[in-house]
């Protein structure tokens, strides 16, 4: 079995700080890091759903608390989750949990990332990994293959899948970014406008990726970070969404195994999450 470390790093648009390893080896679970801000008792934290389906929480991204008796679901190994704050119109902001297991996606909520609602279920593709993200008044989720939907705090609804192997969603600019998972120097990628999917562009690499994450920093700066076959994690910035930096490494991670990626914006910089 191999034995798995979570690091946090950080972008300030200028250069990365980092990486700081905040899970040893012996608690970090065989899933992708998910990371989402959400204002817990009126404050701006930082949430990571992690580490075997717990969920952490920092106020900095470097010292986080996370506890087995928090977790949103009570089976979690072997699984692929995902974390997303989303404020429906009308309603109150809450943080929703999803995971993904075999033809269903399995889904909860909670107002303090502590006390979560009993878990319900959604028809999704076999062997699914969920992306969520929020675009515009709702909450989308688009699993891995075939089957993509959203939720406007009431109900769910289908929505067109953009096609492909999905590996990484994010939002900038009004529109909702899908990327694919590709085996060549490229990562393509669609955009949803909320009626269709635009035609595929791709991310130049000049190396094989194998996870990837986006995130909207300042305005208009969109940060895509992935994890390279040499163990880098590098990454590029566009201004529009289609025209993109050249790839530059952020660090280098520790162990020859990465299991996965995660973005998000908080305070004055982007925060990663690498698991390796």
């Amino acid at each position: 079995m191999p034995s798995w470390s979570t690091f946090h790093a950080s972008y300030n648009g200028h250069h990365w700080s980092g990486p700081k390893e905040i899970l040893e080896s012996a608690d970090v679970g065989d899933m992708l890091p998910s990371l989402a801000v959400f204002p817990a008792k009126g404050d701006q934290k930082l949430y990571a759903l992690w580490d075997k389906g717990r969920v952490g929480v920092s106020e900095d991204g470097d010292d986080w608390w996370t506890s087995m008796s928090h977790k949103p679901f009570s089976t979690s190994d072997g699984t692929q989750l995902s974390l997303v704050a989303f404020k429906p119109v009308g309603g109150k902001e809450r943080l929703y949990a999803f995971q993904g297991d075999q033809d269903e996606v399995h889904w909860t909520a909670s107002d303090d990332g502590k006390e979560w609602d009993a878990v319900r279920s959604e028809k999704c593709s076999v062997g699914t990994v969920p992306h969520a993200a929020v675009y515009g008044d709702s909450l989308v989720v688009i699993c891995e293959y075939n089957k993509a939907m959203s939720f406007d705090g009431k109900a769910w609804k289908s929505i067109p899948h953009p096609g492909g192997n999905v590996f990484a969603v994010g939002v900038f600019k009004g529109l909702l970014y899908a990327a694919f998972m590709d085996y060549g120097s490229q990562t393509r990628y669609r955009t949803w406008d909320g009626e269709g999917w635009g035609p595929t562009h791709a991310i130049e690499w000049n190396i094989r990726m194998y996870q990837l994450a986006f995130s909207a920093f300042q305005e208009g700066v969109f940060v895509c970070a992935g994890v390279s076959a040499d163990k880098t994690v590098r990454y590029v910035t566009s201004a529009d969404g289609a025209v993109w930096t050249k790839p530059e490494a952020a660090f280098t991670a520790t162990s020859d195994l990465v299991n996965g990626i995660a973005l998000a914006k908080f305070g004055a910089a982007v925060h990663c999450l690498v698991t390796t």
